[in-house]
């Protein structure tokens, strides 16, 4: 009815290959080239629960849960190297790899009568978190009832992990981003082209300099100061489920009209891909526009759209 496997793990590696960007004092634009870090230490687990609580002529239920946790910490880089970058993406000495780095927008400053002027930023990048979750993972679920019915369900989930929206960033400079157009209304920075490409919002009025409602949209503003990159840096905790199948086998009713000599199986079935995202990110955290996870930026959304949900149906003979 249960069967539980776990594995523990731990790696110290060397010269692992990662990407860095030539300084453009070179003259290459955003060229890159590959480097060997001098050394990096992993651990984490892997583990899966199987449980079969329900077995019968006419039901069965099986439900596998897996979990696994990973880290990673930087000892050093090597050849004297004190970080390495690539866009947001940094490697650093006591950090994991690929950690994201970078300027972040602080508080509003403000004139004597309240009116926005500017912002205070990190100066220097700071700390922004990791694009690899910490903790993933997957449930599955294969019901069948009725003795014919067959029920599928699949997720899986990531936590802990980050993800750069150069979609926002972007979104803002082209003003085609609404909730910075409708800030940008509120605090009379259209045609300022310090807060970004913003577009007048026709049904926002603006706010008087001063008041509560002006100071909070000041403070809301910050986090879409396209100055700094660090802004568009946001949590992607994520559960989807991926799949959703029924299907109905219809061997035993069809066996008077379809000899076994001849069809050995019939079943009849829909399923639903992409069925639903849970996400502290609106956008896609799947997808990186470097060309995947093994490029060399990571967690980089632009322009990307979430995978489609997509439904077929199927009818399967056997002979």
């Amino acid at each position: 009815m249960f069967s539980l496997e776990f594995t523990y793990w731990k790696i110290k590696a060397e010269k692992s290959l990662v990407y860095t960007s030539l300084a453009n004092s070179y003259g290459f634009g955003g060229l890159s080239y590959p480097y060997n870090l001098g050394e990096v230490k992993s651990s984490g687990f892997e583990s899966l629960l199987q449980i079969h609580p329900i077995q019968s002529a006419d039901y069965d239920l099986n439900v596998n849960l897996i979990w696994n946790y990973q880290t990673s910490e930087i000892v050093s880089l090597g050849d004297k190297a004190q970080q390495l970058t690539n866009d947001q993406n940094y490697e650093k000495p006591g950090y994991k790899k690929h950690e994201f780095f970078s300027i972040k927008t602080t508080t509003p400053i403000f004139d004597a009568s309240g009116k926005l002027t500017g912002y205070n930023n990190t100066v220097t990048p700071v700390d922004l978190g990791n694009p690899l979750p910490d903790h993933s993972g997957s449930v599955t679920i294969n019901f069948r009832f009725l003795k014919n019915f067959n029920l599928y369900v699949f997720g899986d989930f990531g936590l802990n992990n980050r993800v750069y929206s150069y979609t926002i960033y972007r979104g803002i400079r082209a003003g085609s981003y609404a909730p910075a157009n409708k800030l940008g209304t509120q605090l009379g920075l259209i045609g300022n082209s310090t807060y970004g490409s913003l577009v007048k919002d026709p049904n926002v009025t603006a706010l008087t300099p001063g008041t509560p409602e002006y100071i909070q949209a000041a403070n809301d503003f910050a986090a879409l100061m396209q100055r700094d990159r660090g802004n568009f840096i946001y949590d992607a905790d994520f559960f989807t489920i991926r799949e959703f199948s029924l299907c109905y086998d219809f061997t035993e009713l069809m066996r008077e009209f379809l000899p076994n000599s001849y069809v050995t199986g019939v079943s009849v079935g829909m399923s639903i891909r992409n069925v639903v995202r849970f996400s502290k990110y609106d956008y896609d955290n799947d997808i990186n526009y470097g060309g995947g996870q093994g490029s060399r930026t990571f967690a980089s959304d632009l322009g990307t759209l979430p995978q489609p949900r997509t439904y077929n149906f199927w009818i399967k003979v056997g002979f």
